[in-house]
């Protein structure tokens, strides 16, 4: 197959799994108490659940980065291509980043980082780590295309294999963190070249994968439980990647039902994926501020119900945020909160 030889139809199916990766990095991240409130308010199992079910999600973010990234490489333009990273992608996450530095330096007067630190390893918010790191991986994407497919595809398949060796750094940017991510970025690539093939094989064994999901779901409860730390290579996070590479490949089943059908809030999702990205966890933090400036008193609340209210909160408002400042912004919008 030759990459970018002819235009491809649009895949409502892989614009819906846009809507579930962003769905899974949010709730990771509001999924949980505000600052202030004691941790005991929250059980662990509560805890648990949410970490089994939404750590490394990013895996479903970068994923679909690669198979977009190959899926459109039909209008590819190198010019373009890094006008767009630049303007669509770097310029939101600057200026988002510039005005949440600004307001938590000189508003609230809290912030010990350095502003050129804070950007260049995104550090101003837990989830911006995402874009210095990806920056590196969009530089080197064009040299992707030019690999012939009866080699990219081979050693992608082999590269998927570097993931267990768990060298994923928490929020840190790192060659390990290159190592854990940039074998799916390729991996989502190679599934775009064989588009039909990767969904013949999600459709004809995700029972297989269901159970496998489960199953290392089950094995990542005990390890949690039993407070079994593997350190070295082969760790948590080598499970975490099994696991999530198993529910993607479920739910890509799950959207092949779905496709033929039109969902609204799942089409918002994800055509405002970037700009949820962006202002999730500040929606979260404003929620949070108007339920504690209600009921002052954090014990009165039953947490477990309470985190889960204010986690939809935060979502809905990050839509309307998103929603209100496209149609404000008009044509900047992208420039400025990614949407």
């Amino acid at each position: 197959m030759t990459v970018g030889l002819k235009k491809r139809g649009f895949l409502i199916d892989m614009h819906y799994f846009r809507a579930f990766a962003i769905l899974n990095v949010a709730l990771i991240h509001t999924l949980r108490l505000p600052t202030g409130v004691p941790a005991e308010a929250l059980p662990y199992r509560y805890i648990l659940l949410r970490e089994i079910l939404f750590h490394n999600s990013t895996i479903y973010f970068i994923f679909i980065s690669g198979f977009l990234f190959d899926y459109l490489s039909y209008r590819f333009d190198l010019k373009k291509y890094y006008k767009g990273k630049i303007l669509n992608v770097l310029s939101p996450y600057v200026i988002i980043s510039t005005l949440i530095f600004l307001y938590n330096s000189y508003v609230i007067g809290n912030y010990d980082l350095s502003y050129l630190y804070a950007i260049v390893h995104g550090k101003v918010e837990v989830q911006y780590w995402y874009i210095p790191f990806i920056s590196l991986v969009f530089l080197v994407s064009p040299l992707l295309s030019k690999i012939k497919d009866n080699l990219f595809v081979p050693l992608s398949l082999i590269c998927i294999l570097l993931p267990l060796l768990g060298t994923r750094t928490g929020t840190n940017i790192s060659w390990g963190q290159y190592v854990f991510f940039f074998p799916i970025y390729c991996f989502g690539a190679a599934c775009s070249r064989h588009y039909d093939e990767f969904v013949a094989i999600c459709e004809r064994y995700y029972k297989w994968f269901a159970v496998s999901a489960v199953l290392l779901s089950g094995l990542l409860a005990v390890m949690t439980l039993k407070q079994i730390r593997v350190s070295g290579y082969f760790n948590i996070e080598s499970v975490y990647f099994m696991q999530k590479m198993m529910i993607l490949f479920v739910t890509v089943k799950i959207l092949q039902m779905l496709k033929q059908r039109n969902f609204y809030i799942i089409n918002l999702l994800a055509s405002y994926s970037f700009a949820i990205y962006f202002l999730h966890t500040v929606a979260f933090r404003f929620c949070s501020w108007v339920l504690l400036t209600i009921v002052p008193d954090s014990s009165q609340l039953n947490w477990p119900v309470a985190a889960m209210l204010l986690a939809i909160m935060a979502l809905a408002l990050t839509i309307l945020l998103s929603v209100g400042c496209k149609k404000v912004l008009g044509r900047y919008s992208r420039m400025i909160i990614g949407a």
